[in-house]
């Protein structure tokens, strides 16, 4: 399948409300694709089982002012150097998860290696850590994978205890040196059929166009969303540390905790916690709201399920 220009912008828009506030923002996401006029995403189905595919993405804090040194420069070369460490070159990417910049960022480096996207993600949204994946739940390791520093430095991680000792190595790089560029998680076509929600590009792709005609009834049925608040941003509290922006969004009588991504939301009745999805979307655009959140933007508050196999666990966030 060949996406246009304009697929390309509604799958990052569409990619941003999975996002649940987190990713990196749509316009990063523009900025790094603006280059690109095509791009090709295949079913997994079209890949042998034998081949390997992987994962490039950007791993940080929300407040990082570090800058890539070029356009996806730490992402691809992550790519290229995992590519060589394991032997063999990737049929295709796949993203993490879904996100405005780190499903954008993988067809920019996809496109300059010449290779396919694959049409599904790590998530099914976003995340903040690199353990929270359905691959990692089903026992398909992030490592080996590598990490790239903003001056080019790189790293390449054999092997781990587990994807949480690899994501509290990533997160001490990212506190002493900026946001990294990572790629992990190379598997073969027939586990990767198993471990990636399939089918959320074009999802995303279809979201997306929803968003643009600004169709919320549309929105809602497509996403299985529902609408559980409403109103103005009072206040946003936000921090840095250990490499995650953390904080609290408060709409009324809710109060919505982000760790990156949204993470629980409270009001005087209920809460939803991860793996929900919760999201906001600004009421004059219905654009998906990206963290840290502007104060006195209109919102409204929507929730929705994850992928099942995300609730096979319980989390701590």
């Amino acid at each position: 399948m060949t996406l246009n220009k304009e697929d390309l912008e509604h799958l990052v828009i569409g990619s941003s409300f999975f996002s649940c506030g987190g990713g990196g923002t749509r316009e990063e996401g523009f900025e790094i694709l603006k280059d690109i006029d095509s791009a090709e995403l295949v079913d997994l189905d079209k890949l042998g089982e034998k081949r390997f595919i992987a994962s490039p993405y950007a791993c940080g804090s929300l407040d990082s002012d570090t800058e890539n040194p070029g356009p996806v420069f730490k992402e691809l070369k992550a790519t290229i150097e995992l590519q060589e460490y394991v032997g063999t070159k990737f049929a295709g990417l796949f993203p993490t998860e879904l996100g405005g910049y780190n499903t954008a960022v993988v067809f920019t480096v996809a496109h300059k290696l010449g290779i396919p996207v694959v049409d599904g993600d790590g998530a099914g949204r976003s995340v903040p850590e690199i353990h929270h994946s359905i691959p990692s739940i089903l026992g398909f390791k992030s490592f080996p994978c590598s990490i790239v520093f903003p001056d080019g430095d790189v790293i390449i991680v054999k092997e781990a205890k587990n994807d949480e000792k690899i994501e509290s190595i990533v997160r001490q790089l990212v506190s002493n040196f900026g946001n990294l560029g990572v790629c992990d998680h190379p598997m073969r076509i027939k586990n990767a059929k198993k471990a990636l929600v399939k089918g959320s590009l074009t999802k995303s792709l279809k979201l997306g166009s929803l968003i643009v005609k600004k169709d919320l009834e549309a929105i809602l049925r497509e996403t299985d969303s529902k609408i559980v608040g409403e109103g103005i941003i009072k206040k946003v509290k936000k921090t840095s540390s250990d490499g995650f922006t953390e904080g609290e969004t408060h709409i009324g009588n809710h109060v919505v905790y982000f760790k990156n991504e949204n993470m629980i939301l409270n009001d005087d009745k209920e809460n939803w916690k991860f793996p929900d999805l919760i999201i906001l979307l600004d009421q004059d655009t219905l654009l998906p709201v990206e963290n840290p959140p502007e104060e006195g933007k209109s919102v409204y508050i929507l929730v929705s399920k994850a992928d099942p196999r995300w609730y096979e666990r319980v989390w701590t966030v």
